[in-house]
């Protein structure tokens, strides 16, 4: 039986979608998930997903305030800031200009929303006249899965498309909308 054969039964024998990850992370040598939390959530239950987060030319206090906030969403995936570039799952790259008025970018290996495993990066604008730790929390919302919130929803939520995102201002708890549909990926 070939290598690819093998992955593929793998990974078609997961009963979670997320068992992905863990087969790929451990093809590459990674680390599989830990059981222990990386900072506020949920500490019962099955074991939190993880995926590490290269911050790149992002300060390491916003990067972690970004992560913090993500991870006080109570779901079952956990972000964690590394140093090591190469065994992140998701990498903010260097800041550069972004077509017409976009500000931040992530390019992730599903169609959102989705369970992404892995391979996901990050670009933000050089621009200073945006709210940047808003929008990396946007972008990370994106890294885990996240689609945009709907256009008719009328409340706070990160995940907004365009526009006013919750006054410009991160919210001090995790919008309904957006952890909503941060559990209906992760748990």
């Amino acid at each position: 039986m070939t290598a690819n054969a093998s992955r593929i039964i793998a990974i078609a024998l997961c009963v979670f979608a997320a068992c992905a990850s863990a087969v790929a992370a451990r093809e590459q040598g990674r680390p599989e998930v830990s059981a222990a939390p990386v900072t506020a959530g949920p500490t019962t239950g099955p074991a939190p997903h993880m995926l590490r987060v290269y911050p790149g030319p992002v300060s390491p206090a916003t990067a972690g305030r970004a992560v913090a906030w993500w991870n006080s969403a109570g779901a079952r995936v956990r972000l964690a800031i590394t140093t090591n570039k190469t065994k992140a799952d998701i990498v903010i790259l260097p800041d550069r200009r972004l077509p017409g008025g976009v500000v931040g970018r992530t390019r992730v290996p599903c169609w959102v929303p989705c369970r992404p495993f892995g391979r996901e990066t990050i670009t933000l604008s050089p621009r200073t006249d945006y709210p940047r730790l808003l929008t990396l929390v946007h972008e990370l919302g994106h890294a885990l899965g996240l689609n945009h919130s709907p256009r008719r929803h009328r409340g706070c939520s990160v995940m907004r498309a365009v526009g006013d995102r919750c006054g410009g201002e991160l919210p001090a708890a995790v919008p309904t909308i957006d952890r909503a549909a941060l559990l209906d990926l992760w748990g």
